[in-house]
């Protein structure tokens, strides 16, 4: 009885051996936040600024992929500009529940992971992967980056941290 009582401790304090179905579950739904107020944050953002709505920024996010020539005059763009940005935060939610585990300092304090981990995914984004797309290369703006990483610290960082944290500290107890 005891060895038994034992190996189930041992299971339930290995965040790695989380059930699969409850981790992609657990991505999903993270990503589909994170995503859902990103967007939801930068059409805003957009929209204060040039009174233009959503389809103009989904065009841009697609454009990455195929060009401002055929993203400005396909009807479909928008929306496929649409999924690439929900796969774009699949990818970085699920990357940090993939490095989670891996970190032990990562569940000392959430909220400051958070900001970094926004601070980098602006990075990620901005300094390394758009530079390499049709986009190209955009310039500097100092109030521009400061708006960007701050949505991305808001809407991908902190709620991608915090609930990778509840996710993971409900596995080791």
């Amino acid at each position: 009885m005891h060895v038994i009582a034992k190996k189930k401790k041992f299971r339930a304090l290995n965040p790695v051996m989380a059930s699969k179905n409850t981790l992609s579950r657990a991505i999903m739904l993270t990503g589909l936040l994170a995503g859902t107020l990103d967007i939801t944050a930068a059409t805003i953002q957009f929209y204060l600024v040039t009174g233009k709505g959503p389809e103009v920024i989904l065009r841009y996010i697609s454009g990455a992929l195929f060009g401002a020539e055929v993203a400005n005059n396909q009807p479909v763009m928008p929306i496929v500009g649409l999924v690439m940005h929900y796969c774009i935060a699949m990818t970085f939610t699920a990357f940090y529940y993939w490095v989670y585990p891996r970190m032990a300092y990562l569940g000392k304090k959430w909220w400051v992971n958070g900001i970094v981990y926004g601070l980098l995914v602006w990075i990620v984004m901005n300094v390394l992967l758009v530079p390499l797309t049709r986009i190209g290369h955009r310039p500097f703006h100092l109030n521009n980056v400061l708006i960007g990483a701050g949505i991305l610290v808001i809407c991908i960082g902190i709620p991608i941290a915090y609930i990778s944290h509840r996710f993971y500290s409900r596995r080791m107890v």
